[in-house]
């Protein structure tokens, strides 16, 4: 259960970064939706896999060389495997899957659901988009 403490505590982690643009590895919508995640159920829900689509070069893996070195061909394969599918409109504190715009790198741009929209990474900072755009979203 999302306390409203925990609540507070991403609105103020949303607010530090509302302007922070996306940046890959760095500020990407793996990295926001994972301290997001952590701040409200105290555990990131893809800390394991932080760094590992990056070459050395700071750049994106191929998708071959994802799907051979983490099993996912999608975000939503790597989410899948650690979350459960949610099939209705999500609540407060899901994380949410919506349309991708041209900083996503995979089917779907990444999110978390904050009542009536979803903030996601964009090129200069978060943008909010409405619940009702969710293409997919999961639960703890």
């Amino acid at each position: 259960m999302i306390t409203s403490l925990k609540q507070m505590e991403l609105y103020k982690y949303l607010e530090s970064i509302r302007q922070e643009p996306y940046v890959l590895g760095k500020h990407d919508c793996l990295t926001f939706t994972n301290k997001a995640w952590e701040i409200l159920y105290d555990r990131g829900w893809a800390t394991d896999v932080l760094g590992k689509y990056l070459t050395k070069s700071g750049k994106l893996k191929t998708v071959k060389t994802l799907q051979k070195e983490l099993n996912i061909v999608t975000y939503c394969d790597l989410v899948d495997a650690r979350l459960d599918r949610h099939e209705y409109m999500p609540d407060f504190g899901m994380l949410v899957g919506v349309e991708p715009d041209d900083t996503a790198v995979f089917n779907v741009a990444l999110g978390i659901c904050v009542g009536t929209t979803v903030a996601v990474v964009g090129n200069e900072g978060l943008i909010y988009v409405p619940v009702q755009d969710a293409k997919i979203c999961w639960v703890n």
